[in-house]
């Protein structure tokens, strides 16, 4: 991501500290970041879902946890890049980090310069991993996010934005639940405080017309949990079922 494009990047900053905290989401407003900050890494995990987060910068140590336990909280849920500010170098504390799903850690005093140089390489990264997903399989689906297309084995398919969104995000990683919650955050980007049911609504159109096509990839609902996407050579009567609810 250029600098030019900084604007358009929202950066969740967890930070127990005001005194801390307050500077540096002042520093990141006056670079065109979007900074919303929060205390406690159990607000900051509400706030992953509930809007869309390019980057997570938080201390190593909050009220409620440590950014080790944080990272690995996040990582079960969110592919969200993560930079650990640390007043100290620690080298336990940096493998510990890295090793649970932080993709930086900076130690030390905070100097701006450094700091915004790691930002603008996560963010640049981040874009860079998203281009090279432009095009993805699944099953016998061949999903292109940048045209909004769909091919079934070379025949495009019919999807409305909403649709298609949702699908391609659940192709992101075939096999895991995405909670409702995440699927509004993904697809909506905002902060939506609706009736969660409008993804039932959505799911159930598109598994309407997977099944019309006798696609192999078929969408499944883990009760109480969320949604997730799998595919099957041959779709039991069972799974009939459950695509017309």
């Amino acid at each position: 991501m250029s600098s030019g494009e900084t604007a358009y990047a929202n950066i969740l900053l967890v930070e127990s500290d005001p005194v801390v905290s307050n500077p540096l989401r002042e520093w990141f407003d006056t670079r065109g970041y979007r900074c919303l900050c929060v205390q406690t890494a159990e607000e900051a995990l509400k706030q992953l879902g509930c809007i869309g987060i390019d980057l997570v910068v938080t201390s190593m140590y909050l009220r409620d946890a440590d950014a080790i336990s944080f990272c690995r909280r996040v990582r079960k849920s969110y592919e969200t890049r993560i930079l650990v500010l640390s007043e100290r170098q620690d080298v336990g504390e940096e493998i510990g980090c890295l090793d649970t799903g932080a993709d930086d850690y900076l130690a030390g005093d905070r100097v701006f310069r450094v700091l915004h140089a790691r930002v603008r390489a996560l963010l640049r990264r981040s874009d860079q991993a998203q281009s090279s997903r432009r095009v993805r399989k699944v099953g016998d689906l061949l999903i292109h996010s940048d045209t909004f297309q769909v091919f079934q084995n070379g025949t495009p398919l019919s999807f409305t934005p909403t649709e298609f969104k949702i699908l391609r995000l659940l192709a992101t990683r075939p096999s895991d639940v995405f909670s409702r919650e995440q699927i509004l955050s993904k697809v909506w980007k905002t902060e939506y405080c609706g009736d969660e049911r409008v993804v039932d609504t959505h799911v159930r159109n598109l598994r309407r017309k997977l099944r019309k096509c006798d696609s192999v990839v078929r969408i499944s609902c883990l009760r109480g949990v969320g949604y997730h996407i799998s595919t099957s050579l041959k779709r039991s009567q069972k799974e009939s079922v459950d695509l017309s609810e």
